[in-house]
């Protein structure tokens, strides 16, 4: 079952990988109601602690503050895209950006352009990014393989306004 640590315990101190936020699974109880086994620790090999409570949750569902700065290997649902008020777009983008593959990021709802509208940047950060892309030069040196990446960087730098 995955779980999530709510917060970091006292006798977990020495591991510093575990803390508020940290995703483990729960792969069994020995015997049952006494110990509990972890798997996927980054960076632990084998370590034994004993501890009486873990400071944890059921995190089959995490919510958009949970999951930033991490990436969801089993997919990600994107609900309530055209809630209005609620969910904000940096909120949807949070969402959308955990999944480590297209296939594994299920909507609930249709993307219209509309909703793809409301992550246009501003129009006056949109002028500056392009003022600022126009006054990039490369010095006549510049190494023939360095100027094509330029170039093709330069030639992917789209900033829309509307």
């Amino acid at each position: 079952m995955p779980v999530m640590f709510t917060r970091k315990h006292p006798s977990l101190s020495g591991f510093g990988m575990i803390s508020n936020g940290t995703l483990v699974t729960v792969v069994g109880f020995w015997p049952p109601s006494s110990e509990v086994k972890l798997s996927k620790l980054p960076n632990l090999s084998q370590a034994t602690i004993m501890v009486k409570q873990f400071p944890i949750v059921p995190a089959f569902a995490c919510t958009t503050e949970k999951l930033q700065g991490k990436m969801c290997h089993q997919g990600v649902v994107v609900s309530c895209l055209t809630q209005s008020g609620g969910v904000s777009s940096q909120t949807i983008y949070v969402a959308l950006s955990r999944t480590t593959t297209l296939a594994k990021l299920t909507l609930t709802e249709p993307l219209t352009t509309d909703y793809i509208a409301k992550f246009d940047p501003d129009p006056a950060a949109a002028t500056e990014m392009q003022r600022l892309i126009a006054l990039i030069c490369e010095p006549p040196y510049t190494p023939l393989k360095q100027h094509v990446r330029s170039h093709q960087w330069r030639s992917h730098q789209n900033v829309r306004q509307h």
